[in-house]
């Protein structure tokens, strides 16, 4: 809901569970979510937003139960479909990362007073690498 917003991200990541497999580790499902509320532009608050990826990026395919969850309509976020939720069986960098053009970025930024907020100007895009994000979950915790 927030009026400066393009982009929303969404990521969840489930408890371990299974027995450990080559790695020593418990395999656990995650899921991330693109949704942009406009092209060209942030549309008007109380809109739609489309769905641009959805990404299964675990060691393990999402729960029956979790696809339900995630496959009904919350708020104004657009619906997401059973398939898209469907766990890569080999993760490549084109599963793996989701790139946001950085002349999207910032589009018509305001402070809550309604005046324009001055934003550095980028030559890169956000990249977003959820094989990194994996790898993070699946480090050794500290002793």
């Amino acid at each position: 809901m927030q009026p400066v917003v393009d982009y929303a991200l969404g990521v969840k990541v489930y408890k371990r569970s299974g027995p450990a497999v080559a790695t020593g580790k418990r395999p656990f499902s995650a899921v991330a979510l693109l949704w942009r509320r406009g092209s060209g532009g942030p549309l008007p608050l109380g809109r739609k937003a489309v769905l641009l990826e959805t990404r299964s990026f675990g060691t393990c395919a999402l729960a029956p139960q979790s696809i339900r969850a995630f496959c009904t309509q919350q708020g104004i976020l657009q619906k997401v479909q059973p398939n898209q939720l469907d766990h890569p069986q080999n993760h490549t960098l084109a599963t793996d990362v989701i790139t946001i053009p950085k002349a999207n970025l910032v589009q018509g930024a305001t402070d809550e007073s309604g005046n324009p907020v001055i934003a550095l100007q980028t030559d890169h895009d956000l990249t977003i690498n959820l094989g990194r994000l994996r790898g993070i979950f699946n480090m050794p915790l500290p002793a």
